[in-house]
């Protein structure tokens, strides 16, 4: 489930369980079978998220889930998009990769808000916008928490983010962390 048809993402997944379960028995004298909770715990103490990920959970105001995210993603790294089971880690390509999918989507949302709070069906509004399938109900959460004046709070937030990454002096995990928490707040 995890691979989505994709055999790099595949083998990776494939790659750290081994890896995982290798230390497992290297470290027992008489090693168990490995069980089905096993795999599943392996597997998700080593999942990696991808920017929309952090996105998501910090304009659903969720801080607590946009926090762990971030940590996630600081301790193992990105998943990059354009090139499947590439993992970025260099912090400042992490927090570009974040802020452009930030950026991305809160267009698209102050997009459809103003569309929607001018009458236009929400059907109408996400064909246009060309979001189908399950993007629908991610932006559908994300209306739902934000009216047009939180989401230009939101911008503001996100380009005093980007001011504070090319100005230096702070960690770029600071920096994201502070980002999400004004997100929520907005």
């Amino acid at each position: 489930a995890r691979g989505s048809r994709n055999l790099s993402v595949l083998q990776e997944e494939l790659d750290k369980l081994a890896l995982a379960l290798r230390l497992i028995t290297n470290n027992q004298t008489n090693a168990t079978p490995v069980s089905e909770e096993d795999v599943t715990e392996i597997c998700a103490s080593t999942r990696t998220y991808n920017a929309f990920n952090f996105v998501d959970a910090a304009l659903d105001r969720d801080i607590k889930r946009a926090l762990e995210v971030l940590g996630a993603i600081f301790d193992r790294g990105i998943a990059d998009g354009d090139k499947a089971g590439k993992i970025v880690t260099i912090e400042g390509s992490i927090a570009m990769l974040i802020l452009g999918a930030l950026t991305w989507k809160l267009s698209q949302l102050q997009d459809l808000r103003a569309a929607l709070d001018n009458g236009q069906s929400e059907q109408t509004v996400f064909a246009s916008a060309k979001i189908f399938g399950f993007r629908q109900e991610s932006f559908r959460r994300s209306l739902s928490k934000h009216s047009c004046a939180s989401l230009r709070h939101c911008m503001e937030s996100l380009f005093y983010a980007n001011m504070n990454l090319r100005r230096g002096g702070q960690q770029a995990q600071e920096i994201l962390e502070t980002l999400a928490w004004n997100i929520a707040k907005s």
